[in-house]
């Protein structure tokens, strides 16, 4: 009030209240605080110049007298405008105490530091609280998050853990019952969760299987009736409801290879060429927009549509357009020509664009005096264009008038629907800034949609030069790999961002005639059901838009598989092991013998069902097998499959597979091929000990030999056999030694005469071993070391039972010849060169019985 700063007012309470105030208590108090709140007695000191507290105590003095500002000149006009008023307002908001801070629940002054400190404190454990309340919150939301996240991956393992039911129940015979007898894989009993997708898909399976069996049958029995194939699995996916966009790439498919026109479908393996395909995919798109969108918008509003009873197309053109045209007719249609009280280039657009040229070029004619009366000709060039049939032009002359009154009538113009029909004529690029380009708002009026894109973009494709002379001269002729670049542009991602939705992007590629792009991207897209994705793709094979890539050039060599056979792999090795029969029945739809030979062979190492796809090919078998029955349908002579059976028991046998090798040799007959496997497994194992193993493929080998000796008219290895039986008895020899029975052990290797046991023999033995048996192969030959000491600790055992009996019964002559012998095999031994450790053993035996 004197006019004096706060300054000096701080420095004059300082004199008159620094000896009356003891600062050392308010210290102790405030480290007694600061330890009971923070866990410290010590408080860091913070130093203020007088400045500073005079800055301060503005602040706080200001921050309670200081009044609201005045809002701008544009908001107070704002606000007046709406019929506010300002003052008012300001006065309310004023009234309201608005705190940029919580205040503290009893209020102190400024100057009471104990308060001051007690309301921090409060603040540090409300904010504390407040903190810990938000990171609760995010940490149960996370929490939360990821236990649905668990819960749904361990319910997609559950989903995908379900197997295909085992029970089969075969199908009564119908009239059309397949010449291939075998039961259907995919038949089950009923479950108890008959309503389930899994056994939904089971029954698509089934009907997809009978479709190839009918593919390889019409291979059989050749006729001028094609067999439509895309037209059976576009069926089975309509009954089965496998979705709106499968269906519709076997749709596009049937149109590509003409199933429904009254064009010869194409032949199995043929391709289309380039206008065929163009043609059948803009026969698809019109009926497809005729169907879908103009018939259905005249379903949908039936009284609008006043369809009335003229069965004609132009009937339903006229009432699609009295739909689209419901709230009146747009005003860059006024003026123009019109037929039956509506504009006549919309009827004549809508025509063309349900594939109706024929009935546009009447229409045009019958309004030739109106389109004459705006300088056109069109009626004339349209004409033309329907009588020029597949080739869609019109003739060099016409094209330049044309084109000329496009330019000088029609472009500037507002009716989009006269500039289509000019352009749909010209067939030119219709994109950029060429004579023949459409203005942009066109585009999004009338081609707003992937599929009424690509049909105007297709119907102005011209891969040849014939036709159109002014096109091809000035260069505007649009070809087909234009159209499919723009497509790619696009990417997979706009007709798919999800990946959820990958036969949308694949009926896309279809149409554009992108055979191999749709085959690989449905072939690695995860959400593409796999029995539609194989399916599709056998469609594409069978009429040659697909290749099945380059088979191995060996017939031995491992298949590298292409999309395509890995892709039918990847499907029937779902079940190739419960069903091998109905597996191979897709091996034979490939065309290439040595990529079906191959795959094949896969099927066979795989499943290990090797009488159910194999059969037996002796002439007397009962069984037949799956290449039994399907041989047939292959082209090939019944010797290839013998030649099929041994390259995949040698693949097995290189990769070690024993066991498969010698059920696939005994299969296709090949005696010496299991001879000579089972002779190298007993010489590996004829020291080994007597378990499980041993005993099986014993049985295995004398079940073999007996199988050898029953055979006629094969010729045999007559050294692979005596080896063969010499290895067998060599078995017999090592078991009566191991059951301690020395005697008989020492006549069976005496029966063998495969060791001497005179001294007049050693000469011609050891020449017969040393220079290699001409009787015995190395699986023998190589275990002469192991026999000849087997053989010595024979005679040993013999000799020693001799000298334990009574001298009273004699025996000194039978010592003596076993002895004899002893003398007789380490001098062979010696003579032979054996490794020291078997001489030495031999010499030691020999010792043992002196």
């Amino acid at each position: 009030q004197d006019g004096r700063s706060v300054k000096q007012i701080i420095i004059l309470w300082l004199e008159n209240n620094t000896m009356e105030m003891d600062f050392t208590d308010v210290l102790a108090r405030s480290q007694g605080l600061n330890a009971s709140v923070l866990g410290r007695s010590q408080i860091p000191r913070l130093e203020r110049q007088l400045d500073q507290i005079d800055q301060e105590s503005r602040r706080v003095l200001s921050s309670k007298s200081g009044a609201a500002g005045v809002a701008g000149e544009s908001a107070v006009r704002l606000l007046a405008e709406y019929g506010f008023e300002t003052d008012k307002l300001e006065r309310s908001l004023q009234s309201v105490a608005l705190l940029d801070r919580l205040e503290p629940y009893e209020s102190f002054d400024e100057t009471n530091i104990d308060a001051f400190v007690r309301h921090e404190h409060e603040m540090l454990i409300l904010g504390a609280m407040e903190e810990n309340r938000e990171r609760v919150l995010r940490e149960s939301r996370e929490a939360d998050t990821l236990a649905m996240d668990s819960d749904w991956e361990l319910k997609k393992k559950e989903l995908l853990a379900l197997k295909r039911p085992q029970a089969i129940v075969d199908e009564p015979p119908t009239e059309k019952s397949s010449s291939i007898n075998f039961a259907s894989p995919f038949r089950v009993a009923p479950q108890p969760r008959s309503a389930s997708s899994s056994a939904r898909r089971a029954r698509v399976d089934v009907l997809y299987s009978e479709v190839v069996k009918s593919i390889l049958q019409s291979r059989a029995t050749p006729s001028t009736r094609r067999f439509k194939v895309a037209h059976e699995f576009e069926k089975i996916t309509v009954e089965e409801k496998r979705g709106f966009q499968v269906e519709e790439c076997f749709r596009v498919l049937k149109g590509i290879a003409h199933e429904d026109s009254n064009t010869p479908s194409l032949a199995e393996g043929i391709p289309p060429s380039t206008e065929m395909a163009i043609t059948g995919v803009l026969r698809y798109l019109c009926g497809l927009f005729l169907e879908r969108k103009l018939r259905g918008a005249i379903a949908a509003a039936p009284l609008v549509a006043r369809r009335g009873g003229d069965p004609s197309i132009l009937g339903d053109v006229r009432a699609y357009l009295n739909v689209i045209f419901e709230r009146g007719i747009p005003h860059i249609l006024e003026g123009g020509p019109t037929a039956n009280g509506l504009p006549l280039w919309p009827q004549v657009y809508y025509l063309m664009r349900c594939g109706f040229p024929d009935a546009a070029a009447d229409l045009a004619e019958q309004a030739k005096e109106q389109i004459e009366g705006e300088g056109g000709f069109f009626h004339h060039y349209i004409r033309q264009y329907v009588n020029s049939g597949d080739r869609r032009t019109v003739s060099s002359g016409s094209l330049g008038k044309l084109v000329q009154e496009y330019t000088v009538l029609v472009r500037r113009g507002s009716d989009p629907f006269r500039r289509v029909c000019y352009v749909l004529l010209a067939r030119m690029d219709a994109s950029g800034d060429d004579t023949m380009s459409l203005v942009e708002d066109d585009y999004h009026l009338l081609f707003n949609s992937i599929e009424d894109y690509l049909w105007l973009r297709l119907n102005l494709v011209r891969e040849d030069s014939s036709g159109s002379g002014a096109a091809s001269n000035t260069g505007k002729r649009l070809l087909l790999k234009k159209v499919q670049e723009e497509v790619l542009s696009f990417g997979s991602a706009h007709f798919d961002p999800k990946g959820d939705r990958s036969f949308q992007y694949v009926h896309v590629l279809l149409l554009s005639c992108q055979y191999k792009a749709a085959l690989e991207y449905m072939s690695r897209s995860s959400s593409a059901d796999l029995s539609d994705t194989a399916h599709l793709a056998l469609a594409m094979y069978y009429y040659g838009l697909v290749d099945a890539g380059e088979a191995p050039l060996d017939e031995k060599e491992s298949p590298r598989l292409d999309t395509l056979p890995e892709l039918i792999w990847r499907y029937v090795k779902e079940f190739s092991r419960p069903y091998p029969r109905e597996a191979a029945m897709y091996m034979f739809v490939f065309r290439d013998a040595i990529l079906r030979h191959s795959l094949l062979r896969m099927l066979m190492l795989d499943t290990g069902e090797y009488d159910a796809v194999i059969g037996s090919t002796k002439p007397d078998a009962q069984g037949k097998g799956a290449l039994d029955e399907l041989w047939q349908y292959s082209g090939e002579p019944l010797e290839s499959k013998n030649l099929l059976i041994a390259s995949a028991a040698e693949a097995a046998e290189n990769n070690g597979d024993r066991d498969a090798a010698l059920a696939l040799y005994t299969l296709c007959g090949e005696e010496e091929r299991v001879s000579s496997i089972l002779l190298h497994v007993l010489s590996a194992q004829l020291l080994g000990p007597n378990n499980d193993e041993k005993k099986k493929i014993l049985r295995r080998a004398e079940e073999h030999k007996r199988t050898v000796q029953n055979s006629s008219g094969i010729i045999r290895d007559a050294k692979l056999e005596r080896s063969f039986s010499t290895l067998l008895s060599l078995y017999k020899f090592f078991n009566l030694k191991e059951d301690g029975k020395f005697s008989q052990a020492w006549e069976t290797i005496k029966q063998l005469n495969i060791l001497p046991i005179r001294d007049d023999q050693l000469i011609q033995k050891a020449v017969e071993w040393k220079d290699g048996s001409r009787d015995l192969n190395e699986d023998v030959t190589d275990r002469i070391g192991d026999i000849l000491v087997a053989a010595m600790e024979c005679l040993a055992e013999m000799y020693s039972s001799e000298r334990r009996r009574s001298r009273a019964q004699g025996g000194a002559e039978v010592r003596a010849e076993i002895k004899a012998y002893a003398r007789v095999l380490v001098n062979f031994a010696g003579i032979l060169q054996l490794p020291s450790d078997v001489s030495a053993k031999t010499i030691r035996i020999e010792v043992l019985m002196s």
